[in-house]
């Protein structure tokens, strides 16, 4: 709509009757013409610029393809030649995280076999007055080993009566100090403290290890404790060439194979978990 008014501004107060009229009747007039015009140039069709198609490249083809999921906002999609270090980024916030070992499973503090040798000569002939002998009440030598073992950096284990491994005396102790079998089931049990075994072949065997002999077939009845083994240029390991230190028919260095056995075991002490 044109602002001007035939040549000059349009105020009413200025006016007769007449010419207000005169002047309002013009003035519609001269508005039909501009929106005639106005309307007359909307008309006009625009001249259309086809501009030349181009063939979609493989990132758009890929784009395209692309099925969405759930969300409509969330596209599985990721372009080629990611940048290195956005694939680092990716690997150290999805990769699986690892705990250390020992955060996993408590430490095994390994046994000193030194000081358990040494300990075995010691009282392989003798009682230590720290500890009731046991010879009259059934034997001395799994009441010598657990000694030994303690010697060697293995820890009491007073967790319960019945099932642990410590000695305050004769009349407090549990059953796994003084006894063969429950020594056994004690040691090689598996548990989240207290000592660490492993059962082993004759041909592996080492000073440090402990055997057991059965003299019915049927029950272990007899603890010695391995002090040195001398084995052939072949690698073999012959019984005679086992030296061990035992209670009850105390022994120092003594041949293995002078015992008469029907059944025969040994056992590796790995050390004593924290």
């Amino acid at each position: 709509m044109s602002k001007k008014r035939n040549g000059r501004r349009f105020y009413p107060e200025f006016y007769t009757d007449e010419e207000l009229e005169l002047e309002l009747q013009q003035t519609e007039e001269t508005e039909e013409t501009e929106e005639t015009e106005e309307t007359e140039e909307s008309t006009e069709p625009e001249e259309i610029i086809e501009e030349p198609t181009k063939e979609p490249t493989k990132t758009e083809e890929k784009i395209e393809s692309i099925e969405v999921g759930e969300n409509p906002l969330i596209f599985n999609y990721i372009p080629e030649n990611i940048p290195e270090l956005f694939e680092t980024e990716i690997e150290e916030i999805t990769g699986a995280e690892t705990l250390p070992e020992a955060v996993c499973m408590p430490q095994i503090i390994p046994f000193d076999i030194g000081k358990a040798i040494e300990y075995a000569r010691r009282w392989a002939l003798d009682r230590n007055p720290n500890f009731y002998n046991f010879d009259e009440l059934g034997g001395d030598c799994t009441n010598y080993i657990s000694q030994i073992l303690l010697a060697g950096g293995c820890r009491m284990d007073k967790s319960s009566s019945l099932y642990g491994w410590y000695y305050n005396n004769a009349g407090d102790k549990s059953p796994s100090w003084t006894g063969v079998e429950q020594f056994y089931n004690y040691i090689m049990k598996e548990k989240e403290f207290g000592i660490v075994a492993v059962e082993i072949d004759v041909s592996s065997v080492e000073a440090g290890d402990i055997a057991q002999l059965s003299f019915n077939g049927k029950t272990y009845q007899h603890t010695p404790f391995i002090i040195s083994v001398k084995r052939e240029r072949s690698g073999a390991v012959s019984f005679s060439q086992i030296r061990v230190c035992a209670h009850s028919f105390d022994s120092d260095n003594r041949p293995l194979d002078t015992y008469q056995w029907k059944k025969i075991r040994f056992l590796r002490i790995l050390g004593n978990r924290e």
